[in-house]
């Protein structure tokens, strides 16, 4: 039977001890964040597995989003402990939002709308030399051609945040958005201590690009990554690299670039992006994401009152709106 715990804090000691091998959304200091953001963590317990769940309110209406995939030592079917998780939450949430790209489930509930999706995950126990030959030629001369140029890679926490935004500005008005995510990178940097960095690449004095990760000994995550408009060859390549070596000497176990969509369009600018992630050598990790509307009425009803809120403007067009014109046979 499904046991919630309602904060981290709540959890028995001796589960909290397995924690400790569980990836960074198995913390306290992840816990923080999400208080900092206004939201809440729960966590579902049954027989050795644990799920962390993000708990967020809009208006009246209250839903759940899942960061990371459950934990366990031992083996288990995901798909009946994900129907228990579901049952529980019918009591406490009107849906559960798209699981986060961070996450690497394996099976989805029944009660769900669902898209293959995958992360690309290095093995960082490798020796130096196998996880220098995993990436691609073309990565591997990139990397080089930036160390010959003179590209400087620094790393830090908040004091680096004001070059980080110079590009992640410049990143968003490249697709048309006006956004500024500030607050968003602050409150990791400010809340999570050392399980979160910035890394910026520089040369000549110039910001080339940055990237923010997440990390803990048992996972490090690519979490947010922005460029200059045309940034000196390679400099991107040179910055990932240093941080998985960095993080590999760190103890991190496993490396993670967070977010790959299965069968994506070659056109669109998606491709690319996995090309990149792709180019480090890491397996790509295949497995589902999902969402489940708990409540039908009660969500079309908060989808109508936000609309009229806020001018109807479209809610939901989430990845797996995006996407799920390819999997018509996976949601029958």
């Amino acid at each position: 039977m499904i046991q919630i715990f309602s904060n981290y804090s709540n959890i028995p000691q001796e589960i909290r001890y397995d924690l400790e091998e569980a990836n960074i959304f198995y913390t306290g200091a992840y816990e923080n964040y999400i208080r900092s953001c206004g939201h809440k963590c729960i966590y579902a317990y049954d027989e050795g597995v644990m799920l962390v769940i993000v708990i967020r309110k809009k208006l009246i209406f209250k839903y759940a989003v899942l960061p990371s995939e459950p934990f366990s030592n031992r083996e288990y079917d995901q798909k009946v402990f994900l129907n228990e998780v579901v049952g529980s939450l019918k009591r406490r949430l009107h849906w559960i939002s798209q699981t986060n790209a961070t996450a690497n489930f394996v099976q989805y509930p029944d009660e769900s709308i669902r898209i293959p999706f995958g992360n690309y995950i290095i093995d960082l126990t490798k020796d130096d030399t196998e996880l220098f030959s995993g990436v691609t030629s073309k990565c591997r001369n990139m990397i080089r051609r930036a160390e010959r140029d003179g590209v400087q890679i620094i790393r830090g926490g908040i004091e680096l945040l004001d070059k980080y935004m110079s590009c992640d500005i410049k990143t968003w008005k490249r697709s048309d958005i006006d956004k500024d995510n500030r607050k968003v990178y602050m409150d990791y940097l400010q809340n999570m201590g050392e399980n979160a960095c910035i890394y910026i690449a520089e040369k000549e004095g110039e910001v080339q690009g940055g990237a923010l990760f997440l990390k803990n000994r048992a996972m490090s995550y690519y979490l947010y990554g922005a460029t200059a408009d045309k940034p000196s060859p390679g400099a991107m390549n040179l910055l990932q690299w240093k941080a998985i070596v960095d993080f590999k000497y760190e103890g991190v176990k496993r490396h993670s670039f967070v977010g790959c969509r299965i069968n994506v369009d070659k056109d669109s600018k998606y491709y690319g992006i996995q090309s990149f992630k792709k180019s480090f050598g890491g397996e790509l990790v295949e497995g589902f994401m999902f969402k489940s509307i708990l409540h039908p009425k009660i969500y079309k009803g908060f989808n109508l009152m936000y609309q009229i809120r806020y001018g109807g403007k479209r809610t939901g067009h989430d990845i797996i709106d995006q996407e799920i014109h390819k999997w018509k046979e996976l949601n029958r």
